[in-house]
């Protein structure tokens, strides 16, 4: 063998009961045609010490080096070899041996080897951030899902709870109502308070959890939602379209939404209901939204100061905690909201917010 020789190197596949399943054409040509013999007509090793060395190849599935002298056609050679378990399910042995040759050939192979497995383990790595990037986009798809549940069922449990505590707080305004059952009432009244209380706790958990996780909303999708929640006797909601797809916490940009509607339909000042149109347009990796009404605006004194908490206009005072929630929001997702006068008279809010593909 010359110096600069790349040794033969030939494969063998070993079954569990030692038998030769597979040889290349390099391992023929070396060993014969060893298919369907044992392992231990084609070496000349003990049988104890060849048990062992298979024992350790199948521990592992990346190669684990080893020697073994070999019956070849040219008589007993000692080997190099490498062996390891075919798979995690698969308890066969491949094998791949060569002639133990120069020094510079052994380390030639050695790096041929390992960036062989480099490139191996580089592959698999690649496919477990695939799979991990998977899994976690069906994690965010289902605790969206399961908030949108949770919302589902608390609103359908305030509606009921909410006619009962005003039912029974008209009954006990009578001067006239026996002390009897005055107490019973109150009861009941406490009872619905409390269950009421519960489901508002839940559901603020629910939130607290939800707003760490931004997932792909359709903006479209959201003011449906709001609108399906509004009087419309009090509000009308209309887009312009199209609206963006943005990458957002869906409970808290629904919540945006909510509360800026809310808003127009409460200050509305006239007994007919409030337009309120949402629109959007592309800004960079973000896009700009607005939410305008025809309602009565807001003076251009007040319009920094109502977004602070407990701020108000009006005098029931109920601007400044919504306003305030939503230009936190807003600022969770890297952006600010302002109030200025809609093009046709009125209110309108002004804010930005990631969008995909934007």
């Amino acid at each position: 063998m010359t110096p600069f020789a790349v040794p033969q190197e030939a494969e063998l596949v070993v079954a569990p009961d030692g038998l030769v399943v597979e040889a290349d054409e390099a391992a023929v040509r070396l060993l014969g045609d060893c298919r369907g013999r044992s392992l231990l007509e084609v070496v000349q090793t003990p049988g104890d010490v060849l048990d062992a060395l298979m024992a350790g190849f199948r521990r592992s599935t990346s190669p684990v080096p080893g020697r073994l002298r070999l019956r070849t056609a040219e008589g007993a050679q000692e080997m190099s070899i490498t062996g390891r378990r075919r798979s995690a399910r698969e308890r066969d042995v491949v094998l791949v041996v060569r002639l133990v040759g120069d020094r510079f050939s052994e380390l030639t192979t050695a790096l041929q080897r390992t960036n062989t497995e480099i490139a191996r383990r580089i592959a698999v790595e690649e496919q477990l951030r695939r799979v991990w990037g998977q899994t976690v986009a069906q994690l965010e798809r289902s605790n969206a899902d399961l908030l949108v549940l949770g919302e589902t069922f608390a609103h359908d449990l305030r509606n009921p709870i909410t006619t009962i505590s005003g039912y029974v707080g008209l009954v006990l305004a009578d001067p006239d109502l026996p002390e009897g059952t005055r107490r019973q009432l109150e009861r009941v009244l406490r009872a619905a308070q409390g269950m009421e209380d519960i489901v508002e706790g839940l559901l603020h958990e629910a939130v607290q959890r939800s707003e760490a996780i931004r997932v792909d909303v359709e903006l479209e999708d959201v003011v449906g939602w709001v609108a399906s929640l509004v009087d419309e006797g009090a509000v009308r909601v209309q887009v312009e379209r199209p609206l963006p797809t943005v990458h957002v916490s869906l409970q808290s940009v629904r919540q945006l939404l909510l509360n800026l509607v809310s808003n127009a339909a409460k200050h509305r000042g006239r007994a007919g209901p409030v337009t309120v149109t949402v629109a959007a347009r592309p800004l960079g990796e973000r896009c700009e939204i607005t939410v305008a009404d025809d309602g009565p605006g807001i003076p251009e004194e007040s319009r920094e100061a109502v977004f602070e908490r407990g701020v108000s206009t009006e005098e029931d005072g109920e601007h400044g905690l919504g306003l305030a929630m939503c230009r936190r929001v807003v600022q969770e997702h890297g952006g600010e909201i302002t109030a200025e006068a809609a093009p046709g008279g009125g209110a309108l809010f002004r804010f930005s917010l990631p969008c995909t593909g934007g």
